[in-house]
Order: structure tokens, then C-alpha cells, then sequence
């Protein structure tokens, strides 16, 4: 009888994904799991803001436009809630 092959080709040539191994960290730090959550979402939103783009492949400016685009969105859902209230 053959012994058994443990290893995984797909592990081996495949490392962990992005998000996946920013849960693992944050597993192994002991964050809660809704941190973990929330961690994540905010990741998937700057990736996806930015067309998917790799975040290794980002910068300070990227960040930047991320964060003004977000506090734009806030600044004005606020106002456009207020003009709702008023009808």
C-alpha cells in the first residue's frame, strides 16, 4: 500500500488569497469575528472602487482618492437627506 500524498498542488503553487490571509492574521491576533468582517468589507470596497486593481499594485494617492471619494459621499447624503426631511 502507496503512502499517502499530503500535499496539495493547488496549496503548493497557489499561495492564500488577499482576503484570506488578512483573516488569518486577524485570527490569529484574536480579533473578533465582526471585526474580521468589517476589516474585510473595507477592503473589497477600496478594491472595488478602484476597478479591482491588486492593493500591492496602489499607492498614497490611491488611498487618498478612496477616502475623499467616501467623506464626498457622506458629506453629501447628509445634505441630501436634509432636503428629503423638508418635503
Amino acid at each position: 500500500m502507496a503512502p499517502p500524498n499530503f500535499s496539495d498542488k493547488n496549496t503548493m503553487t497557489n499561495p492564500p488569497k488577499l482576503l484570506d490571509q488578512v483573516r488569518d492574521k486577524l485570527r490569529v491576533k484574536h480579533y473578533s469575528i465582526r471585526t474580521e468582517q468589517t476589516y474585510v468589507d473595507w477592503i473589497k470596497r477600496f478594491i472595488f472602487f478602484h476597478g479591482k486593481r491588486h492593493p500591492k499594485d496602489m499607492g498614497a494617492q490611491d488611498v487618498e482618492a478612496f477616502l475623499t471619494h467616501f467623506w464626498w459621499l457622506q458629506s453629501n447624503l447628509s445634505k441630501v437627506e436634509e432636503v428629503g426631511r423638508r418635503e
